[in-house]
């Protein structure tokens, strides 16, 4: 699979405050609601954390997976050093200047304190935001959509994926595109006759779609600008460039005031690297990197009113499996990324990788549940009270600030 086809699936793809106010590392408070911004990317496949941001400070990660191990900082492909103990996966350097700048953290051990080790198992948990056994038919964002403020756009919230995603299922509306490599397509179907149908017998299942439609050719509208621009700007650099996911979201999110939910399921399933970790790791980490570069740049002064969240359903053995990768694991780590956010720290509970400190002898244990992640930053950063929090994870309470280094 080359870059070009990995891009185009990967892309397809007035409250009160609920925490203490005290807390040295409590986030800048939203001033201005409706300008906040949510953009959540899911690393469909499980990810392996340890790869992304690479234990080298912990002479087990290195006993346990001796092929496949990110070597130290100062060595040949070696590790980007954070903080004498972590370091950054080479190919992740773009997004180095933000753990400079402190807009970005990572949470250790965390992830969902369900232990499945089915990739569909732990997708439908994280993004209905309950664990099995729940029945949550919808999915988180999308109940999170239901209690924003009054929409402003049809493009309030936005999801790009091959397929629909559990993450936004849901009554709420949410904009749905399959990719972001050019533009977003007409549809084949010749919608007029419908559009007359549904326009003639009123309701909301006409509003609906005729919602639906006037979204889509928003959208349209939007990125047929922004490859205009682009082919302006080309030709008088003389220069073509690469584009990325990050690119055409940040432009879409400063041109389209009203958008404040935005979703990429970025990868489909390529991150789940049984074999040639190391080799499919420098490529897709160099996608991701480069995608949030570009947004985090596009967005310019908005950047300030946007948190990014980066999540995969689990993470992977610590041990390699002896075929240059790794199965299926237990905790992750999780990306945080925003104007508010007091990054340039590792956070969670992470002690050794020795086995016997391990999740079944073999795993990153979770530490932190996702969930107490993003119920705090959706407090914080977007209002969202206790009643509503309530709504979003409805089996979930232990609401405490996790930004405690």
């Amino acid at each position: 699979m080359n870059r070009r086809e990995f891009l185009k699936i990967a892309c397809a793809a007035g409250s009160f405050s609920l925490f203490p106010a005290a807390k040295v590392w409590a986030l800048g408070g939203a001033t201005d609601l409706r300008a906040q911004k949510l953009v959540v990317v899911f690393l469909r496949g499980a990810a392996d954390g340890l790869s992304m941001v690479v234990p080298y400070g912990d002479h087990n990660y290195y006993s346990a997976r001796a092929p496949i191990a990110i070597a130290p900082p100062g060595t040949k492909d070696g590790a980007i050093d954070l903080d004498g103990h972590f370091g950054l996966h080479p190919s992740l350097e773009p997004v180095k200047k933000y753990w400079q700048n402190k807009t970005l953290a990572f949470f250790y051990a965390c992830g969902s304190p369900d232990p499945t080790r089915s990739h569909f198992e732990a997708q439908q948990y994280m993004e209905s935001g309950a664990l099995g056994g729940s029945g949550e038919t919808t999915g988180w964002l999308n109940r999170l959509v239901q209690v924003l403020p009054p929409r402003q756009s049809l493009l309030q919230a936005l999801s790009v994926a091959a397929r629909p995603a559990r993450i936004v299922a849901g009554p709420a509306p949410v904009a749905h595109i399959e990719e972001l490599d050019n533009q977003v397509r007409p549809l084949n179907t010749n919608l007029e006759p419908f559009e007359k149908l549904y326009a003639a017998s009123g309701g909301e299942a006409g509003k609906i779609f005729i919602d639906g439609v006037t979204a889509r050719k928003q959208l349209q509208d939007r990125l047929s600008t922004f490859m205009r621009e682009k082919t302006e700007r080309e030709k008088k650099t003389d220069q073509k460039t690469d584009i990325s996911f990050g690119q055409q979201l940040a432009y879409l999110l400063k041109n389209e005031p009203g958008m404040q939910v935005a979703f990429i399921d970025l990868g489909f399933d390529f991150w789940d690297t049984h074999t040639q970790q190391n080799n499919l790791m420098y490529y897709y980490n160099s996608v991701l990197a480069k995608g949030l570069s570009d947004l985090v740049e596009g967005l310019g002064s908005a950047y300030a009113d946007t948190t990014v969240v980066v999540i995969s359903e689990f993470g992977r053995t610590v041990k390699d499996n002896g075929n240059g990768g790794t199965d299926h694991g237990h905790g992750n780590v999780m990306w945080v990324l925003g104007g508010g956010v007091p990054g340039g720290k590792v956070y969670g509970r992470f002690d050794t990788l020795a086995t016997k400190e391990l999740h079944e002898e073999r795993d990153l244990p979770v530490t932190t549940d996702f969930r107490q992640i993003l119920g705090y930053l959706l407090n914080e950063r977007m209002a969202v009270a206790k009643v509503d929090l309530a709504k979003i994870f409805p089996d979930f309470s232990l609401y405490t600030n996790p930004f405690i280094a």
